[in-house]
C-alpha cells in the first residue's frame, strides 16, 4: 500500500511540474539550456528595471517550486524502495528542467553592477570554454581506445575527472593556471559545474544501459580498473539518488565476494546512505562544519575502524591527515557579532 501511494504521489508531482518561465526561452536550444549572456539573471542586480526585477522574481519562484517538486518525487521513489525517511536535500534531480539552470549560477559574489558582471563574464567565459573544450578533446582521444566495454569504461570518466580537478583552480595539480579574480573564478566554476553536471547526466544514462545489458561490471569480467571506473560513474550520479541506491544494493553481495572493490563499495555506501538516512558507516565523507576536518555523522563510531579495515581503508587518523594534506586546513569559522 505504501509503495502504491508513493508511486502515485511521484506520478502526480511529475504531471504538476511548472513550466520554465518565458525569460528562459532565448536560452533553450533543442531542449538544452545554455546560460549564454546570463540575461536571465538581469533582474537580480541592483540596477535592474522594475520589469526585469519582476521577471527575476518569477524565475526565482519557479526554481524553488521546481526543486521542491523534484525532491518530493525522488523522496517518493526512495520510500517505495524501502527508505523510510530519505534525508535528501532539496535539489533538482534527474530530468528536472530547473537542474541545468541552477547549476549554471556563478559560484560566488556576482556583485551589484550588471555592466561589470558582463565584463567579467566575457573574460571568464574564454577560460571556461577553453577548459571544457580541452576536456572534450581529451575525452575524444580516450574514446579512440575502442568500443570494447573495458576500454569504454576506462575512458568514460575522463571529462568528469578533468573538469572536477580544475575546480581547485590554481591549486594542487592545477597550479600555474591563469590568475582569476574572485568574480571571474565564480563564473568559471559555475560554467564548469554546468558542464560537469551535463557529463554526469550522460554518464548515468550510459551506465544504466551497461548494467541492463551486462549486469554490474565485475573485476573478473572487465578488470579492476574498468570496474572501478563503473563505480566512479555511479559515485558521481548525484542527480539520480534512486539509481545510486539501486547500484549500491547491486554491489553489496559482489563486494562481499571480492567481485568488486570493497573500498569502492564503502565509498559509495557512505555517499549514498549519508543523504538517505543522515549517517555513514566508513567515515569517508568529511566536513569543515566544526572548523576542522571531521567525518559526517557515523552509524557507529565504536565500530568505524573495524569497518574501514574490512574494506581495505586506512585508519580515520590517517585519512584525516590525507585530507588535510590534499585540501589544506578548513577556512576560519565566521566570528559572531
Amino acid at each position: 500500500m505504501i509503495r502504491r501511494l508513493a508511486l502515485l504521489a511521484a506520478a502526480l508531482l511529475a504531471t504538476a511540474e511548472a513550466k520554465p518561465p518565458t525569460t528562459l526561452a532565448p536560452y533553450m536550444t533543442g531542449g538544452t539550456f545554455q546560460p549564454g549572456d546570463y540575461g536571465w539573471l538581469r533582474g537580480a542586480f541592483d540596477d535592474a528595471t522594475r520589469a526585469q526585477k519582476a521577471e527575476w522574481h518569477v524565475l526565482d519562484a519557479w526554481l524553488k517550486q521546481c526543486r521542491q517538486e523534484s525532491s518530493a518525487q525522488t523522496r517518493a521513489e526512495l520510500i517505495a524502495l524501502g527508505i523510510t525517511d530519505p534525508k535528501i536535500r532539496p535539489a533538482a534531480y534527474g530530468e528536472t528542467p530547473c537542474g541545468p539552470v541552477g547549476r549554471a549560477f556563478p559560484q560566488g559574489d556576482m556583485g551589484n553592477d550588471w555592466s561589470l558582471f558582463q565584463t567579467k563574464l566575457a573574460s571568464a567565459r574564454r577560460v571556461a570554454d577553453t577548459l571544457v573544450w580541452s576536456a572534450a578533446l581529451a575525452q575524444a582521444v580516450g574514446d579512440e581506445a575502442g568500443d570494447i566495454l573495458t576500454a569504454e569504461l576506462i575512458a568514460r570518466p575522463i571529462t568528469d575527472q578533468v573538469l572536477r580537478t580544475s575546480l581547485a583552480w590554481n591549486q594542487g595539480p592545477t597550479k600555474g593556471a591563469p590568475p582569476l579574480d574572485p568574480m571571474e573564478a565564480g563564473i568559471v566554476r559555475g560554467l564548469t559545474w554546468s558542464a560537469i553536471a551535463a557529463r554526469d547526466h550522460a554518464n548515468t544514462a550510459w551506465m544504466k544501459t551497461v548494467v541492463a545489458k551486462h549486469g554490474w561490471p565485475t573485476i573478473a569480467t572487465v578488470g579492476a580498473q574498468a570496474s572501478s571506473s563503473a563505480w566512479l560513474l555511479v559515485q558521481h550520479a548525484d542527480d539520480d539518488p534512486v539509481f545510486q541506491l539501486k547500484m549500491l544494493r547491486l554491489m553489496e553481495p559482489l563486494a562481499a565476494r571480492g567481485d568488486v572493490s570493497p573500498k569502492n563499495y564503502a565509498l559509495l555506501y557512505d555517499r549514498v546512505m549519508l543523504q538517505m538516512v543522515g549517517t555513514q558507516r566508513y567515515g569517508t565523507q568529511m566536513s569543515c562544519a566544526t572548523g576542522s576536518w571531521q567525518p559526517f555523522p557515523l552509524e557507529d563510531a565504536a565500530k568505524v575502524e573495524g569497518y574501514r579495515r574490512a574494506a581495505g581503508l586506512n585508519t580515520m587518523a590517517q585519512n584525516a591527515a590525507r585530507i588535510l594534506q590534499e585540501n589544506g586546513p578548513c577556512p576560519p569559522m565566521p566570528t559572531a557579532h
